[in-house]
């Protein structure tokens, strides 16, 4: 009987702790990976450090994991510790040291947090019997992953962005880096595919890609060189990057039997699998196209593609080298950079004839293409009034258009090369040649083809026989007129985000637009600009509009000038009509007037007769004020309708209708 009693109560004692649970304590913390991103997957343990011989310890008291933000919780009962994070048999103790006798003692007290354990570096879990993790061995449920992450660098240390990362199942049999190669472990099911048969032969017999044909498990480096091969099961992995032509095996290795293999878990969260990655150094190939009597082809298209290029079998796992198709510059001259070993087929096309293609050999020594096309082109160069070769960043090109028809004009842009040249196939027909865009503080002196002055004759030109242009530019000493202003945001009244300032366009000359720079603050100034009515614009990426463009000037100039800029704009129509009095005379104009209540130095008129829209487009987000004038005698305005009631004030946010009744006096 005492007996049996005795061993009720030693079996209800485990119940009785449930019921009332020892008291426990909490340390807190973070855990950093060695490029200082938040690690997340990572086992951290509480040791208890009141035995000496805690140094081989295997045992622990709490066990817990990082989250997707590297942070964890460890809850654990009244005593004193040792932290430890990363991989069991090879513990970071904190704070950071492999050696536990150099590790700090935690002391757990109930009911209090402990914050601030941080890990900034720790060794991740490794694979424990023969390079290999037991567990993994295991069948485990279908949808179970880990996660593969690492940075990419350059030997000199640079981030490797833009560089594909793969990951490939090493195979059972392979005779990749022996010591670091576990069996083959279930694939549980995910689509796989053999690499294609004309692969390098120790490639094809030791690996095969993860995914399947349209979604393998790859990843594109970011701007920091990062990738993160995620959704991986548990297998054997081998970590390849870069090309097709020259791929680069963890731990940054070029053969396969020399790259280390990775087993993963279900929990795998491996984020220091960084490696370096060669910069491919090729050489330059040259290319020189020439038209018929020698003259530069300018605007040749060029391809440059790879024929047999070593492990090409790679191609649908890692990206081909490519060289975009690009185009001659003025001088008919273009290089191809850094053009790796290889065979390498190379087309030049141009308008109006047969493609050319050519099969080159390309070693560790530069290689110069020579193409001749059998097609007239017009040519010229812009040179400096003394005769030296002319070059702007500001001037990118010269402009042709037809004249021969007023009703349609086509125009042609030839780019400029670094040394004036100029170049490209033309259609035979009568042209304009100018410059699109002139600088400010520049002046065209002349425009000559031979004995023609194209300043103030057109071009003639005949497909049949090739013409030298020769354009002569000098900087501009006596002015005509300046213009003097400031560009405002209609919102923020600061200077916009553009270039610069352009006035557009003259009809006849030798340019077609003046263009100066844009300050900070908005403003800017021209010199030397010819009178007439110009249109302003902004020049530059997600550039603004000017709500007020419109600038006649006279050879007095301009000076205080205010442009506002708007990055939307909306439609306002406005409907004048009469209350059935009495109608409106015919050909009686009625102005309608819009301005900025808040103060932008601008105006919209809509000027039109009785029962017809007029509309225009203004900024959005301000405060206007409408006027209504210019109606004929004995009217008055009887209602005027805006998007805020009967008001003359009204705040546009879109497309608007007033409606303005007039009525007799």
């Amino acid at each position: 009987m005492f007996r049996t009693a005795t061993m009720l109560l030693l079996l209800a004692l485990p119940l009785l702790s449930q019921v009332n649970p020892e008291p426990k304590g909490a340390v807190t913390g973070m855990v950093l990976s060695s490029n200082g991103t938040p690690a997340a997957g990572v086992r951290i343990v509480a040791i208890p450090a009141s035995d000496p011989t805690t140094a081989g310890a295997t045992v622990f008291e709490s066990l817990a994991q990082t989250d997707s933000f590297g942070r964890y919780r460890l809850d654990a009962a009244s005593g004193r510790y040792f932290i430890a994070a990363g991989a069991v048999s090879l513990p970071t103790f904190f704070p950071n040291t492999t050696n536990i006798a150099s590790a700090e003692v935690i002391v757990i007290k109930a009911g209090a947090t402990i914050e601030g354990v941080n890990f900034s570096q720790f060794i991740p879990a490794a694979p424990t019997l023969n390079g290999v993790n037991r567990s993994a061995q295991q069948a485990l449920p279908p949808g179970s992953t880990g996660v593969l992450s690492g940075v990419l660098r350059y030997p000199d240390g640079a981030p490797a962005s833009g560089i594909t990362v793969v990951a490939v199942v090493q195979l059972s049999g392979a005779s990749t880096s022996p010591a670091a190669v576990p069996p083959a472990l279930p694939s549980l099911g995910l689509p796989q595919i053999q690499f294609q048969p004309n692969i390098a032969a120790t490639l094809a017999t030791s690996t095969r890609i993860v995914g399947n044909i349209t979604s393998p498990v790859r990843f594109v480096t970011d701007i920091n060189g990062r990738y993160r091969l995620s959704s991986i099961p548990p297998n054997t992995y081998v970590i390849m990057a870069g090309y097709a032509d020259a791929p680069v095996f963890y731990p940054g290795v070029s053969d396969i039997q020399k790259a280390s293999a990775i087993a993963t878990t279900p929990t795998t969260m491996l984020d220091t699998l960084n490696f370096t990655v060669p910069a491919l150094h090729g050489t330059i190939v040259h290319v020189h196209v020439s038209a018929a009597g020698g003259r530069p082809g300018g605007g040749a298209t060029l391809t440059l593609r790879g024929i047999d290029l070593p492990a090409t079998g790679l191609a649908s796992i890692l990206p081909q080298r490519t060289y975009k198709m690009t185009t001659t510059a003025g001088d008919g001259l273009l290089d191809f950079t850094n053009v790796l070993r290889g065979k390498y087929s190379i087309q030049a096309a141009m308008f109006g004839t047969a493609t050319i293609t050519k099969t080159i050999e390309v070693t560790n020594q530069p290689i110069e293409v020579n193409f001749e096309f059998p097609v007239k082109v017009l040519a010229g160069k812009v040179l400096w009034d003394d005769g030296r070769p002319f070059s702007d960043s500001e001037i990118h090109e010269v402009a042709v258009s037809t004249t021969s028809n007023p009703n349609f004009i086509a125009s042609t842009l030839f780019p400029i090369a670094g040394n004036g040249m100029f170049s490209a196939v033309l259609e035979s027909n009568d042209y304009r040649v100018f410059i699109r865009n002139l600088p400010d503080g520049y002046v065209i002196k002349s425009v000559t083809a031979g004995t023609t002055d194209l300043t103030r004759e057109n071009l003639h030109f005949d497909a049949d026989a090739p013409v030298d242009v020769e354009v002569r530019i000098a900087k501009q000493s006596n002015a005509a007129a300046n213009i003097q202003g400031r560009v405002m945001d209609s919102i923020t009244r600061n200077g916009p985000q553009a270039d610069r300032i352009q006035l557009c366009c003259l009809a006849s000359g030798p340019f077609e637009r003046i263009s100066t720079p844009l300050h900070a603050d908005g403003s800017f100034e021209f010199t030397g600009v010819p009178a007439g009515r110009y249109t302003a614009e902004l020049t530059g990426s997600n550039i603004p509009g000017i709500a007020n463009p419109i600038l006649d000037v006279s050879v007095q100039g301009l000076s205080g000038l205010t442009l506002v800029s708007a990055a939307n704009f909306a439609t306002i129509t406005a409907v004048v009509v009469t209350d059935g009095s009495d109608p409106l005379p015919e050909g009686r104009p009625v102005l309608v007037t819009l301005t900025p209540s808040s103060g932008e130095p601008f105006h919209v008129s809509l000027l039109g007769t009785s029962n017809e829209n007029l509309w225009s487009t203004i900024p959005i987000g301000l405060q206007y004020n409408v006027e209504v004038s210019n109606f004929p005698p004995g009217f008055k305005v009887k209602s005027l309708v805006t998007p805020d009631s009967q008001t003359a004030t009204f705040r546009l946010i879109g497309n608007t209708t007033i409606r303005i009744v007039l009525t007799k006096e």
